[in-house]
This record gives C-alpha cells, structure tokens and sequence, in this order.
C-alpha cells in the first residue's frame, strides 16, 4: 500500500483560509521572474544580480512550481519566500564581489567535502568531522544566510525564527533529519542562488525543475559555491571548511576543476536501502505543501535523478581516479571512530587527543535512534526491493552490493 502523509490541524486550516482567499480571486504568491526579483531587491536594496546565468533556472523553477508541482496556498507561499530568499543571497554575493575583490583572490585551504547518496551517512559523517575543532563546519543559521545583511547582524534570529515555522509544517521531521539552529548544516543552500540546486526539489516535487536540473553543466554553479566558500573562510581564516552536501556527487568533475586539492569523501549504501529512506523523508516534506501527493511520480523523479547523478560520478571517477575516498555506511555505523581513523590517515590529517575525546563523546551522546526511528518500505511507494536493484545494478556492482542477498518481494 503507497503510504500518504497528511498535513497537520494548523496546515490544514491555513490551507482552507488560502483557498477562500483564492476564491476571490487573489493570487496567493506569484511565480513570475519580474515579482520575484522585484521582492528581491526592495529586501535588500540591491540591483546587481550578477551573471545572467542563474535565470535559466530561475524560470525553470517558477514554471515548475506553478504548472507540476500542485503547491497548495502554504507551498505557493513557501517557494515563492524561498525563491526571494535565494535571490536576495544572490543580489548580497554579487556586492561583495564589488566591494571586497582581495576575498576572491586568496585560495582556500583545501576543504573536506562528504557526499554520497542522500541517506547514506553522509550527515553523521560530517557532523563527526565537525567535531575536530581545527574544523569549521558551517552551522544551519549561517548556511541560510552566508552574507550578513544589516548590522547588528540578526541572521541567527532569523533562522530561530523559521525553524519555528519548519516545526509547525514538518512536526514528525527529527526523526528523519535533526537539526537546531545551530547544528552543522549541509550546503545545497550555498548553491541556491546559482538556481541549479536541489534544495527547491527538497521543498517541492518541481518535477520539471529537477529534469532540467540533471541536463545541466554545473560549472559555473560550483564557480559561485566556490566564491561562498571564500567568504566564509574569510570570517575564520586559520580553519578548514568541512563540507557536505550528498549532490556533489555528481559534480565531481567540476569540483576538482574549481578546487583540485579539495578532500572527497564519499558514502555509500545500497541504494535498495537509501532510495526509499530518502522518499521516506521527501514525501513527508512534500505533504505539507502540496494539494495532491503523486507518490508514483515522486520516486520515478527522484530514482531517475539518482540513476543521472550516479552516471556523472562514475565518469568523474574515470577522469579523476583516485581522487576520492569511498566509505562503506555500514562501517561508518558500526565503527565511527574508526572511520575517522581512516580519513585522517588517507589525507595526511593530525589526529589529536582532543579530537579524539570529543568523538567519543559526541558518539556516546548521539545514538543513531536519539531523536525516534525512522521506519519506511518500498511497498510504501508503491516499489519493490528487487525492481530498485535492477534501477541501480550499476551503482550496487561497482560499489560491491550486488552480492548482498535481496527479499524475494
């Protein structure tokens, strides 16, 4: 049986007054590129959006959120803030680009950047990497708002704010991805305002948008990712970045293009496994903002997506051997400390005592279950194990799970 996630009381009565309101024939939010950069600009006082790039994207996203996605009046609302938001980091990038040129032109201490399949350790990694306090891993607060805007700086409470508002829409969420405001947070937030990002497919199923998404050349995205990173470097020189975002990989090539001595680390779990967990949680997303849940459609999109992204990191590897370092989920579960053993040995990285006793802290203190379990089936979304296995034969061969023995069902 595909499971549903039904919106909350107070989602439900928002949408009930939003659809009133549209029977008068007020437009609850519009995705038109004129109004969405116009909001951008009186938000920030700002004109210079840079290279024109972005709109591609742009577009794209606007006409996928109105004509495939079925945003409900809270989800309208909710990608049009999230759009403005994005151009308005996007407007606050480009000046400091004019106004602080010396940023750009000092190189960056080589970062750690994790990814690997969405649900496959990826954020436990990162967050154990964050724990070395030679590390700087960019906190949930200021990886919405890279740039601060007005002085005093009230980002943090911007984001307290909306974590708020997130709790409200996604009540069950911290059993499926715990995070504070001050929580180390991925970076698909930084590429946001490149508009060649999977954040707003996190929002919303914009089907079309993230079709357009996996037919894109990312160099010139990853260019201003790499311009964020100066700038967040500059407010803590003396650290390295660590970095994790599940999507780099399949933007290995133009990583290593932009940043050749960056570390790559890669998890990596059946993704018989990792594919419904991760529809698991989108669908949760999803529910709150859309009037109609395509559960079908929703896993053709994504595992179609998947099967592009593993294609892109298969021939990145090819061009780029031995650039990456692979990590199995099941040993990074079974034995954390151990795992980062291996990091630090295969980059050269001083493992102190410190470090060492912060880890086993932070393991002792954060079982995999704290914030509740996370339960889910490929029968949820209407799959079998066996149909995944075939979608992704060549991910579970190169990575050796091809072996691993599958239910009948």
């Amino acid at each position: 049986m595909i499971k549903q996630h039904p919106p909350g009381k107070t989602i439900r009565l928002a949408n009930i007054i939003g659809r009133f309101i549209q029977t008068t024939g007020l437009e609850i939010a519009r995705f038109e590129e004129e109004v969405v950069c116009q909001k951008a600009i009186q938000a920030c006082e700002l004109d210079d959006f840079g290279d024109q790039h972005f709109r591609a994207g742009l577009n794209q996203l606007l006409e996928s959120a109105e004509k495939d996605a079925y945003l409900n009046p809270i989800g309208r609302l909710g990608m049009q803030r999230l759009i403005i938001h994005h151009l308005t980091n996007r407007l606050l990038l480009m000046e400091v680009r004019k106004q602080s040129p010396e940023i750009f032109r000092r190189p960056l201490i080589p970062p750690i950047i994790v990814m690997g399949l969405a649900r496959s350790g990826t954020t436990y990694l990162h967050r154990l990497l964050s724990e070395d306090p030679r590390h700087r891993a960019i906190p949930l607060w200021e990886v919405m708002r890279p740039i601060p805007q007005k002085t005093p700086d009230r980002r943090r409470d911007a984001a307290i704010r909306e974590l708020k508002i997130k709790e409200i829409l996604y009540p069950n969420l911290n059993n499926k991805h715990f995070s504070t405001v001050d929580t180390p947070e991925e970076c698909v937030s930084l590429l946001g305002p490149t508009f060649v990002s999977r954040i707003f497919w996190t929002f919303g199923p914009v089907h079309g948008y993230l079709s357009w998404f996996d037919s894109q050349d990312r160099i010139r995205a990853y260019q201003e990712y790499h311009w964020v990173l100066q700038i967040l470097q500059e407010a803590d020189p003396s650290r390295r970045l660590v970095l994790k975002y599940p999507s780099h990989m399949g933007a290995v090539s133009a990583i290593l293009q932009l940043m050749p001595d960056a570390m790559l680390i890669q998890l990596n779990r059946d993704p018989t496994k990792a594919a419904i967990s991760f529809l698991s949680l989108l669908s949760t997303l999803h529910s709150s903002v859309v009037s109609r849940m395509d559960i079908p459609r929703l896993a053709e999109t994504n595992i179609r997506s998947w099967v592009h992204e593993i294609d892109l990191n298969l021939q990145a590897r090819q061009k780029h051997p031995g650039k990456i370092l692979d990590i199995d989920y099941n040993t990074l579960k079974s034995d954390p400390v151990g795992t980062i053993c291996q990091v630090y040995n295969h980059f050269k990285l001083d493992f102190s005592d410190e470090y060492e006793h912060r880890l086993h802290q932070y393991v002792r203190h954060n079982p995999q279950t704290k914030y509740g379990t996370h339960n889910y089936s490929a029968e949820d979304f209407g799959l079998t194990t066996l149909e995944l296995a075939r979608r992704f034969e060549t991910y579970r061969e190169y990575f050796g799970f091809a072996q691993h023995l599958l239910p009948s069902k």
